[in-house]
C-alpha cells in the first residue's frame, strides 16, 4: 500500500509505476475509447497542428493522436519522469515534434510550463482528472478551456461516478475479467481473489474522486464550451468533451 492518501496517492511513484504496467492496459473498451476519441477529433477539425496530453502516462493517447495526424506537434505533461520517458521511448519516431513537461496538475502554476506552446487545436486527458477535488477539477477545465484555440476541441477520458449499485457492480465485473485476461496473456494466472485484492482495492480505493458525468458537463457548458457531449459510456467509463467556440466577427453590411 502507498504511504500517501487519498488524492495525494498519485503523487506516489511507485504506486503510478505500478497501475501504469498492471492496470491500465486492462482497461475494459479502452480501444474503443480511443477510436471514439479520434472520432471527434476528425469531426471538429480538418487538421491537428498543436495538440496537448495532460496527465499523459507512458503516452497511450498522444500516440493514436500522431498516428492519425503524423505530422502534429505536440505537448505531454505528467508530474512523474520516469513514466515520461517511458512515453518518449514509445513515441520515438516522432519525438523531434514533441515537448515533455514534467508538472503537477494539481497545481494551477503547471500553466506556465506549458505557455510557449499555447494555444491547442486539441487537449485530451486520460483517467487523470478524477483524482483531483471537484474544486481543482473545475479550475482545470478552465485552465484547459482557455489554452484551447478558438474551434479547438478537449476531449476527456475518464472514469466517473456510478449512477447506481448496479452499475457499479457491473463495471467491478468488467475490470476484474479484463484484468484476469490481461495478466493470463502476460503468464501470470490470478485468481479473482488475488486480482480484487491486489488491483481493485487499492486502485479503487480513496485516490479515486469520482464526480457524475452529467455535473462536469454542466461545468464544461458554464465555462464556455459548445457542443458539449457525451461521445461514449460503458459502466464509469465516459468519453466527454466539448469546443471553445470560435470567435464571431461582425460581417460590414
Amino acid at each position: 500500500m502507498s504511504q500517501f492518501s487519498g488524492h495525494y496517492v498519485w503523487r506516489d511513484k511507485e504506486f503510478v509505476r505500478k497501475y501504469i504496467e498492471d492496470f491500465r492496459g486492462a482497461i475494459p473498451y479502452a480501444v474503443d475509447q480511443i477510436e471514439v476519441m479520434l472520432d471527434a477529433i476528425n469531426a471538429s477539425t480538418r487538421n491537428v497542428k498543436n495538440f496537448a496530453d495532460i496527465g499523459c502516462g507512458n503516452g497511450i493517447l498522444a500516440g493514436a493522436i500522431l498516428l492519425r495526424y503524423p505530422e502534429a506537434c505536440g505537448t505531454l505533461v505528467d508530474f512523474y519522469e520516469p513514466v515520461l520517458s517511458e512515453a518518449k521511448q514509445q513515441l520515438l519516431d516522432h519525438v523531434s515534434n514533441l515537448n515533455f513537461v514534467t508538472a503537477d496538475l494539481m497545481e494551477p502554476l503547471w500553466i506556465k510550463s506549458v505557455k510557449n506552446n499555447v494555444p491547442f487545436d486539441v487537449i485530451v486527458s486520460g483517467f487523470t482528472i478524477h483524482h483531483f477535488p471537484d474544486k481543482r477539477k473545475k479550475e482545470l477545465y478552465k485552465e484547459i478551456f482557455k489554452m484551447l484555440k478558438p474551434g479547438g476541441i478537449f476531449i476527456n477520458i475518464e472514469q466517473v461516478e456510478p449512477e447506481s449499485k448496479l452499475i457499479s457492480a457491473m463495471a467491478n465485473n468488467a475490470i476484474i475479467e479484463s484484468l484476469r485476461e490481461f495478466h493470463k496473456k502476460r503468464g501470470a494466472e490470478k485468481s479473482i481473489i488475488a486480482i480484487r485484492k491486489e488491483y481493485i482495492d487499492e486502485f479503487s480505493g480513496a485516490g479515486n474522486i469520482l464526480a457524475p458525468c452529467k455535473v462536469q458537463i454542466k461545468w464544461l457548458r458554464d465555462i464556455g464550451f459548445s457542443d458539449v457531449s457525451v461521445f461514449f459510456k460503458a459502466y464509469v467509463g465516459v468519453v466527454f468533451g466539448g469546443i471553445k467556440p470560435k470567435i464571431k466577427t461582425n460581417k460590414k453590411k
